[in-house]
């Protein structure tokens, strides 16, 4: 089974870290927002 993986543009990367540097939703909340899931964001796909 191959592994799809997602690049996400620079545009969204900025806004999603300016979301969470507001303050006002944790990490978690702004990545199920935008679909990107716990191996996504661990880099490594490590729990």
């Amino acid at each position: 089974m191959s592994r799809i993986i997602t690049k996400y543009s620079t545009e969204l990367k900025t806004k999603l870290v300016l979301e969470l540097l507001k303050g006002d939703r944790t990490l978690n909340e702004i990545a199920s927002e935008h679909n990107i899931f716990r191996k996504c964001r661990d880099g490594n796909g490590a729990s």
